[in-house]
C-alpha cells in the first residue's frame, strides 16, 4: 500500500513540474534558513556548556541602592571578596578571582629579544583556576600549575614565542600597566589547548594572582572591598539553594561594609548569576569577555520559525488550489471502495515526500551557502551541530512535524469531496478552501511587511549610531601604546616627551596627546563616591573618567564650556586637591544651575578647572556619564592626529621614530575611529543577518504568490479569451486579475503595522540614542511589498492576457 502511495505521489510531482519546483525550492530554501540560524543559535547555546563543572559556578555580581534609588548593577568585585565568601560560609567549594590585563601588556622572551609582542588576552588568575574551570592542560598538574613564580600559556602562544621548542621551564616577562609599569618574571609550568571558541572567557596567558598582589596598593586590607576590578567566580556545593545563597552573600557583604555604606546610606545586593547564563545576559558585561545578545538570539529563532512557516504555508496554499484539479481522482478512488483514512494516508504520502526531497535540497543549500553566511555576517558557524547525536535525535520529530503542518489539511480537505457530486462534474466552489488560502496570503506578507519595516529601522539605527554627533573628532587620530619596558635610570614622563617632540617636527603630524584610555576603549576608572567636597556622603553619585594631557582637549576636538586649561601646570602645591575637568552631565547631575558654577568648586575627586562640552565616550547603546578627566602627564596612550597625505609613509616614519627611542615595546598602532566602529560590530553582523534572512522570506513569500497566480490565471483561462472577443484590453484583464491580490496586501499592510510598530520600538529600547519611527518607514515597506507582489503576478497576468483568444476558448 505504500509503495503505492509513494508511486503516485511521485507521478503527481512529475505531473505538475511548476507547482513541485515551486513546493519544494519555497520549502528547501525554508529549512535552510531554519538549519543556518539554529547552528547559530545553538552555538551561541553552547558557551561555556564544556566545563565539567558548568552547573555548579557562578559568577557574583552586586547591585548598589542609594537613597532607594535606582540599583546600578556592578559586575566586578573587589580582591577581597572572594575569599570571605568562601571563609564565611559552607556553601562555597571553591572561589576563582580573574583579574584581566585592562588594556594590553608586552609579553617577551628574554632568551630571542626579537620574540616580544603586545598581548590583549593576559589573566591574572587564583591557583584553583584549573580546578573550577575545563581548560585541559597539554603540559603541567591542574593543582600546582599556578604556583607562584609561574605562568601557563596556550599552545598558539608556546608556538608563537618558543617555536617547536619546549617551553616548560623556561622563562617569559610580562609588563603590564595598573597606574604606572608593572613587571612580573615567570617560569612557564603549564601550557593548555587553545581556548574553543564558544567560550566567554578568551585568554592566552595566565599569571599567578600573588603576582599581582606584588603591587604596594594590595598591601592595604582597605582596598579590598571598594577597587572593583576583579571577576569573581564560586564553585557552590550540589544541591545548595542560589536564592538563599544569595541572602547569605548579601550578608557578608554588606557586614564587611557596613560602616561605609551607612554613611552614605547605601545598601548592596549580591547576586550569582549561573555561569552558562552570564555569556547572554546583556546587563551582566564583562570587561575583555565573549560576549552575546538573548534578544538577537530569540529574534532569529523567531525569524527561522516564519521563514519555514511562510515555506509551509505555500504548500498548503498551492495544495488548496490544486484540489479542485484533482477532484474528479478523489470521486473515483471513492467510488471504487477508498476509505477517508485511505485517502488522508495518500495525500500525507505526498507531503511526506515533497518534505523530504525539500530537506535534502534545504541541507544542500545550507551546507553550500555556509561560508558565504560566515564571511557576511562575520560568525565562525561549521557543521557540528548536524554531527551530534542530540541534532538527529529531535530533527525527526521536527520532520514528522513539518509533515503533518503541510499536509493535514490539504488531505483532510480532498478526502472530503463527495464521489457523486464530482463525479457528475459539480465540484462545488469550496469557500472554505479560498478562505484559508486568502488568510494565509495575508498572513505571509504581513510578516513579509513587518520584516521589511525592520530592516528599514535596523539599518537606519546602525547608521545614525555611525553617523551621530559624538561631540569630539575622531578622524585621522591614531594611537600606539605608551612604553612599556623602559630600562633602569630612564623616566618614562622624559622619555614620552622626547619621543613627541620629536615627533611633532614630523610634517604629516599635528597634535599629540597622552591619556589614560581612548574613546571607545572605555574608561580608565570608575566611583560610586563622586560628590561636592562639602556635602553629605549620602549624596554621592557615580562617575567615571581618565587621566589627560593638556593637549587631549584640542586633539579631540572637545569644546570647554567653562574654565581653561592653557599654561596650567601638572604639578600641584602639596596639601592642595587635584586639577580636574568634568562634563556638563556631572555639572547637573552635582546641583549647580549652569556649567559654568561648578569652577572652582571642591569636589571629592579634585578642583574643577574647567567644564567639557557633553560627548559620547562610548557607543549609542549608554547615555553619557558623569565624567572626570584628571590633569597628568604619564599616560598608557598617544594620540596622534595625522594628515591625509602620504599615510603610509607617515606612519612608517612613526614607527622608525617609535623604535629608537623606546627600543624593544613592539610597534602597534590604530586609528581611533575604527576601533570606536568595533562597538558596532555585533550591530552589523545583526543588520546583515536580518537582511539575508528577511529577503529569504519574502523570496519564499513570493514564489508561493508566482505559483498561487500561474494556477488562477490558468483556471480562468475561458474568461480571459471572452472578455478578449468582447473587447477587453490587455492592462484591463491585468487589473482584473491583480486586483485581489492587491486588496489583500492592502489588508496585510492594515494588519502588520501596528505588530510592526510595537516590535521595533521595543528594539531601539536597547539603545540609550535611537532614531524616531517615522510614517514613511511604514508606507515605505507596504509600497515595496505591493510593488513585490505586482511584479510576481502580473508575469502571469500579462502573459494570460496576451494570449489568442481562440487558444483560450479551446484549452476548456
Amino acid at each position: 500500500m505504500w509503495k503505492n502511495y509513494i508511486k503516485i505521489a511521485w507521478r503527481n510531482l512529475w505531473k505538475n513540474p511548476i507547482y513541485s519546483m515551486i513546493n519544494i525550492g519555497g520549502l528547501g530554501i525554508g529549512i535552510a534558513c531554519c538549519l543556518l540560524i539554529f547552528q547559530y543559535v545553538a552555538f551561541e547555546f553552547s558557551f561555556d556548556e564544556f566545563h565539567e563543572n558548568a552547573s555548579d559556578i557562578y559568577h557574583v555580581s552586586w547591585s548598589r541602592v542609594q537613597n532607594e534609588g535606582e540599583p546600578s548593577v556592578n559586575t566586578a568585585t573587589g580582591w577581597q571578596v572572594g575569599p570571605a565568601l568562601a571563609e564565611e560560609t559552607p556553601d562555597v567549594r571553591r572561589y576563582v578571582r580573574i583579574h584581566p590585563e585592562y588594556g594590553s601588556a608586552v609579553v617577551s622572551n628574554s632568551d630571542h629579544p626579537v620574540k616580544t609582542f603586545e598581548e590583549e588576552k593576559v589573566y591574572y588568575v587564583d591557583s584553583t583556576f584549573f580546578q573550577l574551570f575545563t581548560f585541559p592542560l597539554v603540559y603541567g598538574d591542574a593543582s600546582r600549575v599556578l604556583e607562584p613564580g609561574t605562568l601557563v600559556l596556550s599552545q598558539s602562544a608556546a608556538k608563537k614565542y618558543f617555536g617547536e621548542e619546549d617551553p616548560i621551564g623556561h622563562s617569559l616577562d610580562v609588563t603590564g600597566w595598573f597606574g604606572g609599569e608593572f613587571h612580573y618574571h615567570g617560569v612557564v609550568n603549564g601550557v593548555f589547548k587553545d581556548v574553543p571558541t564558544n567560550s566567554q572567557l578568551q585568554f592566552e596567558f595566565l599569571v599567578p594572582m600573588s603576582g599581582l598582589f606584588q603591587q604596594s596598593e594590595y598591601n592595604d586590607p582597605s582596598t579590598g572591598w571598594g577597587w572593583n576590578n576583579f571577576i569573581t567566580y564560586v564553585q557552590l556545593r550540589p544541591d545548595t539553594d542560589p536564592v538563599e545563597v544569595d541572602r547569605k552573600f548579601t550578608e557578608i557583604y554588606m557586614r564587611h561594609r557596613q560602616e561605609n555604606f551607612q554613611r552614605s546610606n547605601v545598601r548592596a545586593y549580591v547576586t550569582t548569576s549561573p555561569f552558562r547564563d552570564v555569556y547572554l545576559n546583556e546587563d551582566l558585561a564583562l570587561y575583555s569577555f565573549a560576549k552575546g545578545s538573548s534578544r538577537a538570539v530569540y529574534f532569529f529563532i523567531i525569524i527561522g520559525l516564519i521563514t519555514l512557516l511562510i515555506a509551509l504555508f505555500n504548500y498548503i496554499n498551492l495544495s488548496i488550489a490544486g484540489a479542485l484539479g484533482r477532484a474528479r481522482e478523489v470521486g473515483v478512488r471513492k467510488a471504487v471502495g477508498a476509505q477517508k483514512f485511505q485517502l488522508i494516508f495518500q495525500f500525507i504520502s505526498e507531503s511526506a515526500l515533497t518534505v523530504f526531497i525539500s530537506t535534502v535540497l534545504g541541507f544542500a543549500i545550507a551546507g553550500f551557502v555556509l561560508t558565504t553566511v560566515n564571511s557576511l555576517a562575520d560568525v565562525g558557524l561549521t557543521f557540528w551541530l548536524w554531527k551530534s547525536s542530540g541534532f538527529w535525535f529531535v530533527f525527526p520529530f521536527l520532520f514528522f512535524v513539518i509533515i503533518l503542518i503541510s499536509g493535514l489539511y490539504p488531505a483532510l480537505m480532498l478526502s472530503s469531496f463527495r464521489s457523486m457530486d464530482v463525479l457528475k462534474g459539480n465540484k462545488g466552489t469550496f469557500k472554505g478552501g479560498s478562505r484559508m488560502r486568502e488568510g494565509l496570503i495575508v498572513f505571509q506578507f504581513a510578516i513579509s511587511i513587518v520584516l521589511l519595516v525592520g530592516t528599514i529601522v535596523v539599518y537606519k539605527q546602525v547608521n545614525y549610531m555611525q553617523h551621530m554627533d559624538l561631540g569630539m573628532n575622531l578622524e585621522q587620530v591614531m594611537t600606539v601604546p605608551g612604553p612599556k619596558l623602559i630600562p633602569d635610570g630612564v623616566d618614562r614622563t622624559n622619555a614620552v616627551e622626547t619621543f613627541t617632540q620629536r615627533l611633532s617636527s614630523l610634517s604629516p603630524v599635528g597634535e599629540i596627546a597622552t591619556s589614560g584610555s581612548i574613546p571607545g576603549k572605555g574608561f580608565a576608572f570608575g566611583t560610586n563616591g563622586f560628590r561636592k567636597a562639602s556635602a553629605d556622603q549620602s549624596e554621592e553619585i557615580a562617575a567615571s573618567g581618565t587621566s589627560i594631557d593638556t593637549s587631549f582637549i584640542n586633539l579631540y576636538g572637545l569644546e570647554l564650556v567653562a574654565g581653561d586649561i592653557k599654561n596650567r601646570s601638572y604639578l600641584v602645591p602639596e596639601g592642595e586637591p587635584s586639577h580636574i575637568l568634568i562634563n556638563e552631565t556631572a555639572a547637573y547631575s552635582l546641583g549647580f544651575d549652569k556649567p559654568k558654577d561648578a569652577l572652582g568648586e571642591e569636589l571629592s575627586h579634585g578642583l574643577v578647572i574647567g567644564v567639557l562640552k557633553d560627548f559620547n565616550w562610548s557607543s549609542a547603546h549608554h547615555a553619557r556619564e558623569n565624567t572626570i578627566f584628571y590633569l597628568s602627564p604619564n599616560n598608557p596612550y598617544i594620540s596622534i592626529k595625522l594628515g591625509t597625505e602620504n599615510l603610509p609613509e607617515t606612519i612608517s616614519a612613526i614607527e622608525a621614530l617609535y623604535k629608537q627611542h623606546f627600543p624593544g615595546n613592539p610597534f602597534q598602532y590604530a586609528f581611533v575611529d575604527e576601533q570606536f566602529d568595533q562597538l558596532y560590530k555585533n550591530d552589523h553582523r545583526f543588520a546583515r543577518l536580518f537582511v539575508v534572512f528577511t529577503s529569504l522570506a519574502i523570496f519564499i513569500a513570493c514564489l508561493g504568490l508566482l505559483g498561487l497566480a500561474t494556477y488562477t490565471t490558468r483556471q480562468r483561462t475561458k474568461e480571459i479569451g471572452v472578455r478578449k472577443v468582447l473587447g477587453a484590453s490587455v492592462s484591463g484583464i491585468v487589473a482584473l486579475l491583480s486586483k485581489e491580490f492587491v486588496r489583500l496586501i492592502l489588508l496585510a499592510i492594515l494588519i502588520a503595522s501596528p505588530i510592526a510598530w510595537y516590535v521595533m520600538n521595543r528594539w531601539l529600547q536597547n539603545y540609550a540614542y535611537q532614531i524616531e519611527l517615522k510614517w514613511w518607514m511604514f508606507v515605505g515597506a507596504g509600497m515595496a511589498a505591493i510593488v513585490i507582489a505586482l511584479l510576481t503576478v502580473s508575469s502571469q497576468a500579462v502573459k494570460a492576457a496576451l494570449m489568442n483568444p481562440v487558444n483560450s476558448l479551446r484549452s476548456e
